[in-house]
């Protein structure tokens, strides 16, 4: 079982998927812990209504506020303007030296890993966990030998079907977390608005 387990991205925002997979971690007995560290410049992702940064780390850290395995991290800021994987992990690395850790990535990152800066460095030198479906019947061969895996029941919720809810006005309370329903709709409300100006 590793110390804890890293669950990136720019949770834009947060959603019961996320909270789902870092549940299972900790059910699977994969991880102690899971520390959710948001993005803060990412290289490949677009800005384009992107919540700020703040306000995605205040919804995780509101999201998460009654489970005592999750933990969120500043690891990936903005103050470190825009960086890789291969930066986090060196932080991390640095923070939590003497801790085993997993990095959490999907299965289609784990497809194309090797368009990531410095992927074999990182292959070398880190414990990727690909999530994937249990009733899948993806070749395996399509992924690294290197990588974990964890296999899970499907959870089918994604941050851009949260999104596009909300530009339209649609519910979105099946889809996050109660606690921080009125507090997302504020922001984006107020995304929405900046927006168009």
């Amino acid at each position: 079982m590793y110390d804890f387990a890293i669950l990136g991205g720019a949770f834009n925002p947060i959603h019961n998927g996320h909270i789902y997979i870092a549940e299972q971690i900790i059910q699977h007995k994969l991880a102690k812990e899971v520390i959710f560290i948001p993005n803060g410049n990412h290289p490949l992702k677009s800005t384009s209504l992107l919540l700020p940064y703040s306000e995605r780390l205040a919804l995780i850290d509101k999201a998460i506020e009654d489970y005592s395995n999750f933990s969120v991290s500043e690891l990936d800021s903005p103050t470190y303007g825009i960086n890789y994987t291969f930066h986090l992990i060196k932080r991390i690395k640095e923070e939590y030296a003497d801790k085993k850790f997993t990095f959490i990535i999907g299965y289609d990152n784990a497809v194309n890993f090797s368009k990531w800066y410095q992927y074999e460095w990182l292959l070398n030198n880190v414990s990727f966990t690909v999530v994937t479906r249990n009733d899948s019947q993806r070749d395996k061969e399509d992924i690294d030998q290197r990588f974990n895996m964890l296999e899970i029941i499907p959870y089918d919720i994604s941050s851009t079907e949260v999104r596009q809810k909300l530009q339209t006005g649609q519910d979105v309370s099946t889809l996050v977390p109660k606690n921080i329903l009125n507090q997302l709709l504020d922001y984006w409300k107020k995304l929405r608005l900046l927006s168009h100006q």
